[in-house]
């Protein structure tokens, strides 16, 4: 009886000695790197509709029948997304556009997979007309925020409405804050209006949204010329997109010789050197997602530093789907729906990452 108490006793302590050396699902964190993921996660609605929120086609009774079963399903595939980027260590932060409210992000950060991060949440509230904001999770053993704002886009009269429908879109989700307990850095989180009511229609709306990004940084400029920023969202325009051009004005080539002052976007490099793009749009891929950094972080002398060729999205095959249609044939994200016809996936976009070193 002792030796079978004795074995019972060894197995479980191996097994619990076997379980913490799984240090992807403890709240680690590499010393030596530190990675930044900007992840649109295509409607991420509770089942519940709130007054004044136009949300009611993500509930149970609705045409997309979206119900606690769908609800938790997408849930546990975007942790699955989350916990396989960045290697051995889970990101340190996780930039994500297009989640309803605060307590579906509690609810992500609880899915077991990636609850060991202990990942904090910065979330507001937004006027968007359809009920989407932007938020930032973050691994607070690995970042410390310092100071956080919710800057509210007000689209002047002018641009105020389309087709008489009133734009009213999410703010601008600001955080500043310090990487392990060395580096001060400023994230900000866009989601630019999209071009559903016309392309051309709503160059002025992805426009007003950028000037007000480039104020932000200008502001941030100001008060210290050497701040260290990274700009990144779904900006629903490509690199040479209009509102980008006339207002971030951000540098597409020169990555190997950066100028602090100068903004660079290295999700074109992306999209031209890697060959990658983060969503696909009538058999065509292309990059809507964006991560767009200050000079002084691409510099190899910086305490924190990293190079365009450090840029990635996650397009492993379970975040894809092979189609064959009129439109060609090849893989396109594998999205949650299309219309009201449900697939079950992840998201329409693919999420991108940047990966800094420390020194």
């Amino acid at each position: 009886m002792r030796k079978i108490l004795f074995l019972l006793l060894s197995l479980g302590l191996l097994s619990l000695l076997y379980s913490c050396t799984d240090f992807k699902n403890t709240p680690q964190f590499s010393d030596k790197e530190f990675t930044i993921v900007f992840y649109n996660v295509e409607n991420l609605f509770d089942t519940i509709a709130i007054d004044g929120k136009m949300d009611e086609e993500f509930t149970p009774n609705s045409k997309k029948k979206w119900d606690s079963k769908k609800y938790h399903h997408k849930l546990k595939q975007l942790a699955t997304v989350i916990d396989s980027i960045g290697g051995a260590y889970l990101p340190d932060v996780v930039a994500l556009e297009e989640v309803e409210n605060l307590a579906v992000l509690q609810d992500l950060v609880k899915q077991k997979s990636i609850a060991a991060a202990d990942y904090q949440i910065i979330h507001y509230e937004s006027p968007d007309f359809r009920g989407i904001d932007n938020a930032l999770l973050y691994n607070p053993q690995s970042f410390k925020v310092l100071q956080q704002e919710a800057i509210p886009i007000t689209m002047p009269d002018s641009i105020g409405t389309l087709g008489n429908h009133p734009i009213t879109t999410r703010d601008i989700l600001y955080v500043k804050g310090i990487v392990r307990e060395n580096d001060t850095i400023h994230i900000l989180v866009n989601h630019w209006t999209s071009m559903y009511f016309g392309e051309e229609e709503t160059v002025p709306h992805r426009r007003y949204c950028a000037y007000v990004a480039q104020e932000k940084i200008a502001a941030i400029k100001d008060e210290n010329p050497n701040a260290k920023i990274i700009l990144g969202g779904d900006l629903n325009e490509d690199a040479f997109g209009p509102a980008m051009l006339a207002e971030i004005k951000p540098d597409t080539i020169n990555y190997n010789n950066p100028k602090s002052d100068r903004m660079y976007n290295l999700a074109h490099y992306l999209y031209t050197v890697k060959a990658k793009g983060s969503y696909n749009y009538k058999g065509v891929w292309g990059i809507l997602d964006h991560i767009i950094i200050s000079g002084n972080l691409l510099n190899s002398n910086s305490s924190i530093y990293t190079t365009a060729h450090r840029i990635d999205v996650f397009d492993s095959p379970m975040v894809l789907n092979y189609y064959n249609n009129s439109y060609g044939k090849g893989n396109r994200p594998n999205r949650s729906y299309a219309g009201n016809n449900y697939y079950g996936g992840f998201s329409d976009h693919l999420p991108i990452y940047l990966t800094f070193t420390i020194q």
